[in-house]
């Protein structure tokens, strides 16, 4: 109960954690059909609270990338959407490699083996 009272008083910051377990939701958006090709995986991305979080206040992401990825701090605003982008493309690679999803060329479309 505390931990709301923070939230709705403002007094505490939420971020997203979406990138810990980003493969998973990209996968479940790609079933669900709302992800179909790249141009709609990097849309569905910008219409996150991830993606809100990260534009607001990147020092905290950052942080995370740096530590898991190794990827400087202080990113300007286009290095941002590139290292999505290629975030991306590697977890669509990832599920492709698994057999999770089939992709034509150039990802111009993806869909689920589900």
């Amino acid at each position: 109960m505390i931990q709301y009272k923070g939230i709705t008083s403002y007094s505490t910051v939420v971020e997203s954690t979406l990138s810990e377990k980003m493969a998973e939701h990209l996968n479940a958006e790609i079933s669900l059909g709302t992800i179909y090709n790249m141009r709609a995986a990097i849309q569905w991305m910008q219409s996150t609270f991830y993606y809100v979080r990260v534009k607001k206040n990147p020092q905290v992401q950052q942080s995370y990338w740096y530590q898991h990825y190794k990827i400087p701090s202080l990113l300007t605003t286009s290095q941002i959407d590139e290292f999505i982008e290629k975030k991306l493309t590697g977890i669509v690679k990832k599920l492709k490699d698994n057999e999770l999803i089939v992709c034509e060329e150039k990802g111009e479309g993806i869909c689920s083996t589900i």
